[in-house]
């Protein structure tokens, strides 16, 4: 299904408000706004599940679902506090697609205020998250933006001062917390 991930059927599947076919023709739009273009240099060019997330964020019908409506807000504050004060310009656009990722997330779990999250390395894989300069620190590309996923998480917590988003250092997960606000 290339330019597919594969955890990009399988978590849409999950999100309960959404009707399979919707997620589908979802996929369809985006497929076909790729296909003219050349495959990145930069990136990985791969429709990663985070990419529903704008088009689940701005259907006003998804908004009349109070759990969905919770999470967008939540997600909306989140974004503009990243926007504003995130202190690594050069991880912005990590730390948006991390939060568009986590919110998508938070809708597959059944109840959005239970504490089931993604670890740094299910964000990364899941996402298809990819740094540009990378491939250039040297090390194991994988681990690098491993470690880069985790810096730009815990950058995420500072910035928000810890509102809306939990980790739960047992699991390593991090997850949106309507909770926690």
């Amino acid at each position: 299904m290339s330019p597919v991930d594969p955890d990009y059927i399988g978590t849409l599947e999950r999100v309960t408000a959404v009707e399979k076919r919707e997620a589908l023709k979802t996929l369809s739009i985006a497929m076909k706004q790729l296909y003219p273009q050349d495959v990145p240099k930069d990136r990985p060019g791969i429709i990663a599940y985070d990419g529903y997330w704008p088009t689940l964020r701005d259907n006003a019908s998804f908004r009349t679902v109070p759990e969905i409506k919770s999470v967008i807000d939540c997600s909306q504050v989140l974004e503009a506090r990243i926007q504003q004060a995130f202190t690594r310009p050069a991880y912005k656009g990590m730390a948006l697609r991390i939060i568009h990722g986590l919110s998508v997330h938070r809708l597959t779990t059944g109840d959005i205020y239970n504490t089931i999250g993604a670890t740094p390395e299910e964000l990364r894989d899941g996402r298809c998250l990819h740094q540009q300069g990378i491939e250039e620190l040297g090390g194991e590309p994988a681990d690098d933006l491993l470690s880069q996923a985790e810096t730009v998480l815990r950058e995420i917590h500072k910035t928000v001062s810890g509102q809306f988003i939990s980790s739960n250092p047992a699991n390593r997960q991090f997850s949106l917390d309507r909770k926690k606000t």
